[in-house]
């Protein structure tokens, strides 16, 4: 049986090769279960029954992945589930099969525009010594990357205990993380998207500046995930602009 299924996948490795013109090593490549359940601390629950959803987004998006050994460029569908810290891969959406890779620096997502690295750091990562961030400024001279990444907070239900409650289903809540790097494996700073907060990650020389910069437009680090991005990729856009004067 364990041979039919390796058989399988090996076949379906050459048929995910001849579709997207790539040569991945068939030892990096894992089938994916997409059954509708989660697998939690407090056992498999169905998604249905939990508010929130483990993906970023529950549609596959159109996608790239970057080879960086040879660097090859794959044009693909990904999906990104915050909850496992992986990325699905789908080649045909006509087709219910998915593959994820090997969490290895040696493939880069392109995910809806951004680049994503899988990033070894254990004072970044606690729980493990890798994860997968989201670059959204990369600085052109010697200042600091901004990234993010997410994570969630999975609540298991509770049962009522007396008449007068009612059950709480379980849920999934998620967080935006923000930090900025000059040498993400190495060292980082963590943002707090607080307007007041967020001035304690500049230098002491440039907090006054870009104390002057954020209240001259108006930047509270407030409104929706989409305002708060564009807010932050501003800000270390200034940031950087001061520390190479």
């Amino acid at each position: 049986m364990k041979k039919i299924i390796r058989l399988s996948l090996i076949l379906f490795c050459v048929s995910l090769n001849a579709q997207i013109g790539i040569e991945f090593n068939p030892s990096d490549l894992q089938s994916v279960n997409t059954y509708n359940s989660l697998n939690t601390k407090s056992g498999f629950i169905d998604i249905d029954d939990i508010i929130g959803s483990p993906y970023l987004d529950d549609n596959f998006k159109n996608g790239k992945i970057i080879e960086t050994v040879n660097n090859q460029i794959v044009n693909t569908h990904l999906r990104y589930s915050i909850f496992q810290d992986k990325f699905e891969i789908r080649p045909n959406l006509n087709e219910d099969k998915t593959l994820a890779l090997k969490r290895s620096s040696n493939y880069e997502f392109i995910y809806d525009g951004i680049k994503v690295n899988l990033v070894l750091n254990n004072k970044l990562f606690q729980e493990k010594d890798n994860g997968y961030v989201f670059l959204l400024l990369e600085s052109e001279n010697d200042g600091y990357n901004l990234y993010k990444r997410y994570t969630q907070n999975f609540t298991p239900p509770k049962e009522a205990k007396t008449s007068y409650d009612t059950d709480k289903p379980a849920r999934l809540d998620t967080d935006i993380h923000y930090f900025i790097s000059k040498n993400i494996t190495k060292d980082f700073i963590e943002l707090d998207d607080h307007r007041r907060r967020i001035l304690d990650s500049f230098d002491s020389n440039l907090k006054s500046e870009m104390k002057d910069f954020m209240k001259s437009k108006n930047y509270k680090l407030r409104g929706d995930d989409a305002e708060i991005e564009n807010q932050m990729i501003e800000i270390i856009s200034h940031y950087n602009s001061l520390l190479n004067k």
